[in-house]
């Protein structure tokens, strides 16, 4: 899969959806430019999100006391949700919310962001163990959010349209009934699934296409 090396070509909702189309496994690394220069690290196993390592959001520590305090593991113990569960603070369902609020919050941030540097680094390597919440999957990790950058924000709203519908061979006249069968038509054609024999390159490149047909179909019916 291609991805641009900066966020501002793309969007990060395609971005996640082409890895979970692909079903891929590693990492990826957006690097906020200066002056923040923030790094945060999104880690993938068979296309599924399984955790988003990021300085910005609220502690877990804060999470599972309620704001009271931080608390902080020694380093080469258990990781901090483990040392609770451990100890008796806190329960393993308490953890998962704790995360699961955490990883929202986190991901709520990445999807705002206008700008990154964008670097994706495939690894074979199995979710760790250890309190751990549900990963998140395709559709579910992009749901509700932008899959299409308008990269000419000043045009019309018409003229727009117009364009967009091209993308699904439609003419400016076309109803939300035209959008919906010309998407599933395309659909057949262009999904994952219908491209197994074909080559590594060929097949993202007909997922590429099929998730911009996609994210084009979803802002028409919005």
């Amino acid at each position: 899969m291609f991805i641009p090396g900066r966020l501002s070509r793309t969007t990060l909702g395609d971005v996640l959806a082409g890895l979970g189309r692909l079903e891929a496994t590693g990492y990826l690394r957006l690097e906020e430019l200066p002056p923040s220069g923030l790094v945060h690290r999104l880690e993938f196993y068979d296309g599924r999100l399984t955790q988003v390592s990021s300085p910005f959001g609220v502690a877990l520590g804060t999470l599972l006391s309620g704001g009271e305090q931080d608390w902080l593991v020694p380093e080469g113990r258990l990781s901090l949700g483990e040392e609770w569960v451990h100890s008796g603070r806190a329960s393993a369902d308490a953890v998962r919310d704790a995360l699961r609020e955490q990883r929202a919050a986190r991901l709520e941030y990445l999807f705002g962001l206008k700008e990154a540097r964008l670097s994706f680094h495939p690894q074979r390597e199995a979710p760790v163990g250890g309190v751990a919440v549900e990963p998140l999957a395709f559709p579910e990790l992009v749901s509700g959010r932008r899959r299409f950058m308008v990269r000419d924000a000043g045009q019309p709203a018409d003229t727009r349209r117009s364009m967009i519908l091209e993308t699904l061979g439609l003419g400016p006249n076309a109803t939300r009934d035209d959008v919906r069968a010309a998407f599933r038509q395309l659909a057949r054609s262009l999904h994952p699934d219908s491209s197994r024999s074909l080559g590594t390159e060929e097949r993202a490149q007909l997922n590429q296409r099929f998730a911009r047909v996609s994210s084009v179909y979803h802002e028409l019916i919005a």
